[in-house]
């Protein structure tokens, strides 16, 4: 990929910009997306020029309003034009370099925010809380009797440093679409339901407690997103731990939120599926619970459509995710077969599929989150290589243009997908068929899988003449008879060891 600076932005730049704006602009990002903050690689993503104040509000089209950022974060930029999306961006892609699947207490602490216990003394019908900043508030206590008993509970306004995640109610980590729809909602509307802690006892000190967060993660962390400084928490102090998980419970199973489980693909499967695994995880323990014991739990009868619903859900993930360059050679419904690209369905079967760790995993939940995000990382990025180096060419030449039409048959492209797969794992030493699960690239290692995609393109079977050889001929055979493609492949030396440059390319490869 290349910086990409449209001729009609060039042409409103000020004269003396136009001619080298690319390098003005990486000069002044310092390596570094202007929107996320995260690093700006040349190689793989594709970088745009982005107005700091937009057009549309004044904002001059000249170096000192411009930057240069990602696309993906450019496009979601422009799809939220009243909000500020720049500390969105900053914290979504710092969870998502370490790892995608945190907790709020690990979120916080991004934003280096350290929680500290509280104070807190009941002195008849009012609770004294002392936070960290020394401030004492006292907040009239309310009590709420059922035919469980009384609950007591306060409303204060509380620092971010004075709450903490509630580990042993709230297993589940930020998601951060749901954060996104928070943090624009509270720049527009009040926050209309506050978010609820229980008290945690500190060691023997009588006044000292954590207020534990156990309900509305996501919307205590949109305040801190947006530089608030405090929020409004219920805090109940009496609520038992079992008392939390039964509420947040109770009132999951009558309002559609967010599922109380880490079990991120469930939200992927349709709602018998989700419904099941909220049962499996009630039947077997939330921190007992794995993909490959939900497939064992369910009925002998209806385990294939469970691990089809699984499976689903897995290359539904990639599928949605924006930063897939790739999916701009999937077709859209309606398009022509003949458009040069690849239907949904063979996208999935013959690129998704070959690359994805498609049985269940035996970790549990919490675990298997981890790898599926690291896998997911993976695919991405691998296949954004593949994609700026063979169909995101801005002016292809005519070889280029040859070599793209015989990557996209589905043989050559489900042949290509597996030797990708292959690659990661031999520069990862990673051992089938868990080789994007276990380890991420660091960025020495993506640079060398990027020129091993590059000398994988620049094999001369995807630009010699077919009518060349038998060889060429039966490689020909393949890709239009949609067949096993490794065979014709491997016999004109098209394998790992070339790949990786440890073999060199027979002289006589195509006799």
């Amino acid at each position: 990929m290349s910086i990409q600076v449209s001729a009609a932005l060039r042409k409103k730049l000020p004269e003396g910009e136009r001619t080298n704006i690319e390098q003005s602009l990486l000069n002044k990002s310092g390596g570094e997306c202007f929107l996320c903050g995260q690093k700006l690689i040349e190689a793989t993503q594709k970088l745009v020029a982005d107005h700091d104040i937009p057009e549309a509000e004044g904002g001059k089209t000249e170096l000192s309003n411009l930057n240069l950022v990602h696309e993906h974060c450019n496009s979601f930029k422009r799809s939220h034009p009243t909000v500020n999306v720049r500390p969105y961006l900053k914290l979504t892609e710092k969870i998502r370099a370490k790892g995608g699947f945190l907790k709020y207490d690990e979120a916080v602490a991004l934003l280096d925010i350290s929680p500290t216990p509280v104070d807190i003394v009941i002195k008849g019908s009012t609770a004294e809380i002392t936070t960290p900043d020394n401030v004492t508030h006292k907040c009239p206590v309310f009590t709420e009797t059922n035919k469980e008993g009384p609950y007591k509970f306060c409303f204060c306004e509380l620092p971010a440093n004075a709450i903490f995640n509630d580990d042993e109610c709230q297993p589940r980590t930020v998601k951060v679409q749901h954060l996104w729809q928070i943090y624009s909602d509270i720049s527009r509307n009040p926050l209309h339901e506050a978010p609820a802690c229980r008290l945690k006892k500190i060691g023997q000190n009588q006044q000292s407690y954590q207020l534990a967060l156990f309900d509305g993660q996501h919307k205590a962390l949109s305040f801190w997103v947006a530089g608030r400084k405090s929020v409004v928490v219920k805090v109940y102090l009496d609520l038992t731990k079992e008392q939390a998980v039964r509420l947040v419970n109770s009132v999951q199973s009558k309002i559609k939120k967010l599922p109380l489980s880490p079990f991120e693909l469930a939200a992927k499967m349709a709602d018998e599926w989700q419904e099941r695994v909220t049962k499996y995880e009630e039947a077997v323990g939330t921190n007992s619970a794995s993909e490959a014991g939900f497939l064992k739990w369910v009925e002998t009868d209806e385990r294939t459509r469970a691990k089809s619903a699984l499976e689903e859900a897995i290359l539904e993930t990639i599928v949605q995710d924006d930063r897939l360059e790739l999916k701009k050679m999937v077709a859209r419904p309606g398009e022509p077969k003949e458009s040069g690209k690849l239907t949904e369905a063979a996208f999935r079967n013959k690129v998704l599929k070959p690359l994805v760790h498609m049985a269940p995993l035996g970790e549990f939940f919490i675990e298997s989150q981890k790898y599926r995000e690291r896998e997911l990382n993976n695919i991405v990025t691998v296949l954004n290589v593949l994609y700026a180096k063979a169909f995101g060419i801005a002016q292809p030449s005519p070889q280029e243009e040859i070599r793209a039409k015989r990557l996209i048959y589905q043989s050559a492209i489900n042949f290509t997908a597996g030797m990708l797969r292959k690659l990661i794992g031999h520069r990862l030493a990673s051992a089938s068929p868990r080789e994007l699960l276990e380890k991420e690239p660091n960025a020495a290692l993506w640079t060398a899988i990027e020129a091993d995609v590059a000398r994988y393109l620049d094999h001369p079977v995807w630009t010699t003449p077919f009518d060349s050889s038998q060889k060429m001929k039966a490689v020909q055979d393949a890709l239009s008879k949609n067949q096993d493609a490794g065979q014709a492949f491997g016999a004109v030396g098209l394998k790992l060891g070339y790949i990786v440059g440890v073999d060199q390319l027979d002289p006589n490869w195509n006799a």
